[in-house]
């Protein structure tokens, strides 16, 4: 009897140890191997170098927060440039979701500075209960979590527990990674050598076809754990005086739909507004040629990139 359980014992601790070298083997390939985290880890030492510079030359900064659209709209060497702006892209990846891809961002802010948020519709019109993995793996590897502004977690667990768990690959991706192996792809679609430019903007030589998209209004209205975060932020920022405003970023539309989709995108701004002031411009969140867009609908082509930089520049940044 007395060896049954021994044995049981020693089965349960064998178990346990194991199951807690998985967490800490997770957590090594996420922070040294994971070639995603490895390219927006590079992207956020670039990010911050930038900032510090633009920093030194004004005393005050402007961050523009978001997903990969932030990153391929917004060019801040050509606001530094043009308009003697000091600004700094800190859009990092739409799968962070809101809360971490404004936690990254805030971790840039100091008092006087001004906070805009560029997050994509459809991710401002998720329901969401805790931070993304992609989120919480970036801030866990990245060293930055303890001077970031965020909201959820993983709530009963240890903030130790939570980056273990969040850092574990998981199925899907080890599948896509076997796949890129198997094909001879590149194991991330982006290089910070070649791709990642001053000031945290981001361009890609990909180009796809968009001129057969079909038509596909979207109607996005603010989640309730949106409308949640965006009362958190704002009194967060009040409390650091921080101005934060929001900004539509621009997705390709067919040209026969784009009246209607800047509709949809005002009245989606107007209960923005209910919550955080919002910056308006003449795209209203929608442009209908298609070869201003690079990879995907929503990443625009540089010399696209550089015409919204422009008009912003125009609207918000001249003496």
């Amino acid at each position: 009897m007395n060896s049954s359980i021994s044995l049981s014992r020693r089965l349960v601790l064998i178990g346990a140890l194991a199951f807690l070298a998985s967490l800490l083997a997770g957590w090594a390939y996420t922070a040294r191997v994971n070639p995603e985290i490895r390219f927006w880890k590079q992207a956020l030492v670039r990010k911050q170098a930038w900032a510090t510079e633009q920093r030194a030359k004004t005393g005050h900064l402007t961050v523009f927060s978001g997903g990969s659209t932030t990153a391929f709209q917004i060019d801040p060497k050509l606001l530094a440039d043009e308009f003697g702006a000091a600004t700094v892209n800190a859009g990092f990846h739409a799968g962070m979701g809101l809360d971490g891809a404004t936690a990254l961002a805030s971790t840039f802010l100091k008092p006087g500075d001004r906070l805009v948020i560029m997050s994509e519709p459809a991710v401002l019109a998720d329901e969401v209960s805790e931070m993304p993995a992609l989120g919480e793996q970036m801030l866990s590897v990245s060293g930055v979590s303890s001077q970031a502004f965020y909201r959820t977690g993983l709530a009963g667990q240890s903030r130790l527990t939570q980056t273990l768990a969040a850092c574990r690959p998981g199925l899907a991706h080890a599948s896509t990674m076997l796949g890129k192996v198997l094909m001879r792809r590149p194991a991330y679609r982006y290089s910070a050598a070649d791709d990642l430019h001053d000031g945290g903007y981001l361009t890609t030589p990909v180009r796809e076809d968009f001129t057969s998209v079909p038509s596909q209004l979207a109607a996005y209205r603010l989640s309730e754990s949106s409308k949640k975060f965006l009362i958190d932020l704002k009194a967060w920022a009040a409390a650091h005086q921080i101005e934060v405003v929001y900004l539509l970023p621009v997705s390709y539309v067919p040209a026969g739909d784009l009246a209607a989709q800047r509709r949809l995108n005002q009245t989606l701004q107007e209960e923005i507004a209910q919550f955080i002031p919002v910056w308006t411009d003449s795209y209203l969140g929608a442009w209908p040629v298609p070869t201003d867009f690079a990879d995907s609908k929503q990443h625009m082509i540089s010399s696209a990139a550089a015409a919204r930089t422009r008009e912003l520049g125009r609207a918000h940044f001249s003496p």
